[in-house]
């Protein structure tokens, strides 16, 4: 389950609404409804925290490998990168439509899948810095 879907059951699960919640764990009703739709993710840390505490569960339980990946896509590459690593997952998650993974391996899994998406932004940004270095000494 992931941390939007996660959030919702536990939310509904203390027959609260969602401005009770948002009021509760001290975010804007329109971030705790984009935090429940899945759009966006908690930028602060301490919102995961405050979160997690209120409901009675760890951080870890509240998200997961995933969530985790995409967090990190989007602190590191902002909006757009998110949805490009968010992009990536769908399409590889389909490789294993209809199978299960124990939760070591879809651990290891969003483990392998971040490095990789890390390396070739790495490898395309510094693609990029040679390229825009190239046409600046020709311009010049």
């Amino acid at each position: 389950m992931q941390f939007h879907e996660k959030l919702r059951s536990l939310r509904e699960g203390k027959g609260m609404t969602q401005v009770e919640c948002a009021l509760a764990v001290d975010v804007s009703l329109r971030a705790y409804q984009n935090y429940e739709a899945g759009k966006l993710y908690p930028r602060d840390p301490s919102v995961l925290t405050r979160t997690a505490n209120y409901f009675g569960i760890t951080v870890d339980e509240l998200i997961n490998g995933r969530d985790m990946f995409l967090m990190e896509a989007r602190e590191k590459f902002g909006g757009r990168g998110m949805k490009q690593a968010e992009r990536i997952l769908r399409q590889t998650e389909a490789l294993y439509a209809g199978g299960s993974l124990s939760p070591e391996d879809e651990a290891a899994f969003y483990d392998h899948m971040m490095e990789i998406f890390m390396k070739a932004k790495a490898r395309n940004a510094a693609r990029f810095a040679a390229r825009q270095e190239m046409k600046e000494t020709t311009e010049g």
